[in-house]
């Protein structure tokens, strides 16, 4: 805390780099609640910021069609990842047209809930984004496995 205030006193331009799966601006709060000052970053570059604007791009340029049916994989109901794209979310792999992983609640499943999840969508190739590479997270239970893992189950499923 102190040394970004000091960095942002002196005149530096700040930017926070994240590989969280959430965009900017939930991870901006989470760090407010931690204690940082607001004005003591000048930019937040997440992941999750990073692939929810190349998939807007996308749609813009037509590469993603709109209402593409896609899977989430995330934390306690986040849909930061998808807010504002033309996806249509889908809690079925059968029919997900896309996959996108931004966390795992390994502290609440097990890799066969996920196995069982991605499953059919990893056989028929469905394409998979991760944007948390994670393997390993700290929950309140411990470490568990993270979003990067199920990507790495997601791979060897199909």
């Amino acid at each position: 805390v102190e040394a970004l205030s000091a960095l942002k006193r002196a005149g530096k331009t700040v930017v926070l780099i994240s590989n969280s799966g959430k965009r900017a601006e939930p991870n901006e709060r989470r760090l407010k609640k931690l204690g940082f000052e607001e004005a003591s970053w000048d930019h937040f570059v997440s992941s999750g910021e990073v692939a929810w604007r190349a998939f807007r791009d996308m749609a813009a340029s037509g590469a993603l069609r709109g209402g593409t049916k896609c899977l989430l994989i995330s934390r306690d109901g986040d849909r930061s990842a998808i807010d504002g794209l033309p996806l249509a979310l889908t809690d079925n792999s059968d029919d997900a047209e896309l996959v996108l992983i931004s966390a795992s609640e390994g502290d609440r499943y097990d890799l066969d809930h996920y196995r069982a999840l991605l499953g059919p969508a990893a056989a028929r190739q469905v394409p998979c984004f991760c944007t948390n590479p994670d393997r390993i997270m700290l929950t309140a239970v411990g470490p568990r496995f993270g979003a990067g893992e199920l990507a790495d189950l997601y791979e060897s499923l199909g």
